[in-house]
């Protein structure tokens, strides 16, 4: 279910689109599941949280939106975070980009059988 594909590139730009957006909701919903994170709001305690999503390039579906943590520097993989937002009282929650990167591989890895 969960592959992270390699694909050549043109820019390093293109390449950090490409790895970000293999982060689908359902993809992101399972890590937060399997990871037991809080299916309510740490603030209100309401449990309608959001997931922000962008539609990816061509509308060949959605991706997980992410954010630089430092603003000072570029995006990359270890400078990136998923957010879920509480639609009741605003509240964010963050999740670092790495830790969803790690944990994709090796639910890769496990479902491939190498792992």
């Amino acid at each position: 279910m969960c592959e992270i594909k390699k694909v050549a590139c043109a820019s390093k730009d293109e390449s950090l689109y490409h790895i970000f957006s293999q982060v689908s909701p359902e993809i992101f919903r399972e890590f937060l599941l399997e990871r037991e994170a809080s299916k309510v709001c740490l603030s209100c305690g309401i449990n309608k949280l959001y997931i922000p999503t962008r539609e990816m390039e061509g509308g060949k579906g959605h991706y997980v939106w992410y954010q630089s943590i430092n603003h000072a520097f570029d995006i990359t993989p270890d400078n990136a975070e998923y957010l879920t937002v509480c639609t009741h009282c605003g509240y964010i929650s963050r999740y670092h980009s790495m830790i969803v990167f790690d944990w994709m591989a090796k639910l890769q890895k496990k479902e491939s059988g190498d792992g």
